[in-house]
């Protein structure tokens, strides 16, 4: 899985690591950014993911709910199929 979108608003962040919290057939994703408080001067630009990749095994085939939480808390939700 591909993702893309927004890790910070200045260029103080950068993307840290994919957080995944699998419940039975159903599977949270969060990107995290991280902050870092070096140096006194930011540049100006949009820290995006520009398609970070995200790995994941299933260890069953069948239907699950795949969960992508966005910024302002809420949730992108897909049903995918493995087959």
């Amino acid at each position: 899985m591909d993702f893309f979108g927004t890790v910070g608003n200045n260029g103080c962040y950068s993307f840290h690591q994919f957080n995944l919290d699998e419940q039975e057939r159903e599977i949270l994703v969060e990107a995290w950014g991280k902050l870092s408080l070096n140096s006194q001067l930011y540049p100006t630009i949009i820290v995006l993911l520009d398609g970070k990749s995200l790995i994941h095994t299933f260890e069953e085939a069948g239907n699950y709910t795949l969960a992508v939480k966005q910024p302002d808390g809420t949730l992108l939700e897909r049903m995918i199929k493995v087959e």
